[in-house]
């Protein structure tokens, strides 16, 4: 009989950067490329290029921008002066392959000044950061993202360390926002004064609400919040699940050492260990 169809072959893999990305060597043109866009832009920064900001680069138009770099990465540095990137306008940013590092908030500013010091989202679209390493940022809340009124925040197969809040979300704030995931990431040393040592997630009040919290098969050590939930809070949120990840060394001045929950959906621990 004859031999049987052989099966179809798999779909190539994406590419890593598309629409097809242009080159910056500088901070000018990386922010030219980015405040500029009308449509969406992929840019590629070579390995070990260092590129010093001075100010937050803005995004204020329905645009999707990849910033990424390959092998060592390069670098996107706050200098401990700035943030990185505000995104307004349903603007959605993915950034690939850098190395974050000195991001703060800049106190002088307003209130939405004083948020996020790698990102600021208000009424913008998505942020994911892939296969990158943040340290050293700060800020009055989100001390790598603050997201309001805007889309799912991811940070995947990422390290983030020594990042703080002075008020809530050492690593993440998202008020009436979508999903904050962590996914194969590591999360060491950080911390929030008040509320959420790595995630803080709110809505006002209901019936509004945040979306669901995730970490799966990630790892948090060493993180605290002054109050409550040294890992997540979540309050008026979906649900908050841990799924095949491991949290160790975390605590809480007053309630929740790893989740702090009201009027959340379920709170799950799923394959994951939970010590000190």
């Amino acid at each position: 009989p004859p031999s049987p169809p052989s099966p179809p072959s798999p779909p190539s893999p994406p590419s890593p950067l598309s629409p097809p990305s242009v080159a910056a060597a500088s901070d000018a043109e990386l922010r030219s490329l980015i405040e500029g866009a009308t449509k969406d832009v992929s840019i590629f920064l070579a390995p070990g290029l260092h590129l010093k900001l001075s100010s937050q680069i803005r995004c204020s138009s329905n645009v999707k921008v990849v910033v990424a770099s390959s092998d060592e990465g390069a670098k996107l540095d706050g200098q401990g002066r700035t943030g990185l990137f505000l995104l307004t306008g349903s603007c959605s940013l993915t950034l690939r392959g850098l190395a974050i590092v000195n991001g703060r908030a800049n106190y002088d500013m307003a209130y939405f000044g004083r948020r996020g010091g790698v990102v600021v989202g208000v009424g913008a679209g998505d942020v994911e950061i892939i296969d990158s390493t943040v340290t050293g940022c700060t800020a009055e809340g989100g001390g790598v993202v603050f997201m309001e009124s805007s889309g799912a925040v991811s940070l995947i197969d990422s390290n983030v360390a020594g990042c703080s809040a002075d008020y809530a979300g050492g690593v993440v704030y998202a008020r009436q926002s979508g999903a904050v995931m962590l996914i194969g990431s590591i999360v060491t040393s950080c911390t929030a004064n008040i509320n959420g040592g790595v995630i803080y997630a709110n809505a006002k009040e209901l019936p509004q609400e945040s979306g669901a919290v995730s970490l799966i098969g990630s790892t948090v050590t060493g993180c605290s919040a002054g109050q409550d939930g040294g890992v997540v809070y979540a309050n008026n949120n979906d649900a908050v699940s841990l799924i095949v990840s491991t949290v160790a060394g975390c605590s809480a001045g007053r309630e929740g050492g790893v989740v702090y929950a009201s009027r959340t959906g379920s709170v799950s621990l799923i394959g994951s260990t939970v010590t000190g």
